[in-house]
């Protein structure tokens, strides 16, 4: 079944300390493990085609290309010990053209397998095209069932620079999106996106394993031949509830009333 998807405020928070690359496993699959996320920012790099998160030819219809194409990257949320705790965090996923030959419209999407762990390059993996915006056996033409084969359980979310479009399931791709998994707060979480740029900010995330799948998002025109881009993992502030920014307005108008009274 397709999760629904909630819009909510845009926010973007990021600085990189560490680095990782990539390499091509024996499924030709391009892998990025950017290692573990307890705060301090994490950084990889790697290359995608051109239209590899999204494309109109026919045979694609609008879905994402696994093989030779997008670029799927590790990311462990939390220790051990936070892992099996529930913890959770707030954290950004920024992926961003780079400066020589970089990709066109960046755009990714976010999966996971909870708090076990996966590996790409386990047999029956067998994913040629994926679904930008489902999970596993979520149902459609693409229903993403080769995820689950690895241990992938969710859909997260995703963010996507190129142009609004409907994939092959029927399913409105727009900017970005989060899903009502249980494993992150839909609500507070938000993505933003630019000419060079797309990025997803994850609030109230628990603790895990989780796949990104990045790559280049062409579906509306002709997108430019770079590949290159970086993801960068970076903590997110909390998120203010907007009881609080009410409570505030409404002090606010108190404040001014009082001094309104004050100077009749």
């Amino acid at each position: 079944m397709n999760r629904k998807l909630h819009k909510a405020i845009v926010g973007i928070l990021g600085t990189v300390a560490l680095a990782a690359s990539s390499h091509a496993n024996a499924m030709g699959v391009a892998e990025v493990d950017l290692g573990t996320f307890t705060g301090s920012a994490l950084a990889g790099t790697s290359t995608a085609g051109k239209k590899s998160w999204a494309d109109s030819i026919s045979g694609s219809n609008g879905f994402g290309w696994v093989h030779t194409g997008s670029t799927f990257a590790k990311l462990q949320v939390g220790s051990a010990a936070q892992i099996a705790s529930g913890a959770t965090v707030n954290l950004t996923i920024k992926m961003t053209a780079a400066a020589t030959n970089g990709i066109d419209n960046p755009a990714f999407s976010v999966w996971t397998s909870g708090t076990s762990d996966f590996n790409l390059s386990a047999g029956g993996f067998g994913l040629h095209t994926y679904s930008q915006v489902r999970g596993p056996s979520d149902g459609g033409v693409s229903d993403n069932a080769s995820l689950g084969n690895i241990g992938i359980t969710d859909f997260i979310g995703y963010s996507n620079s190129g142009g609004s479009f409907t994939n092959g399931d029927g399913d409105a791709v727009g900017a970005g999106g989060v899903s009502s998994s249980p494993w992150v707060s839909a609500i507070a979480s938000s993505w933003a996106s630019g000419a060079d740029f797309s990025s997803l900010t994850l609030s109230g995330l628990k603790s895990g394993y989780y796949l990104i799948a990045a790559g280049g998002s062409c579906f509306n025109g002709t997108c430019a031949a770079g590949s290159s881009f970086n993801l960068e993992v970076t903590a997110a502030p909390v998120p203010v509830p907007a009881a609080v920014w009410l409570f505030g307005s409404a002090m606010a108008g108190l404040i001014g009333v009082s001094k309104r009274k004050r100077s009749a």
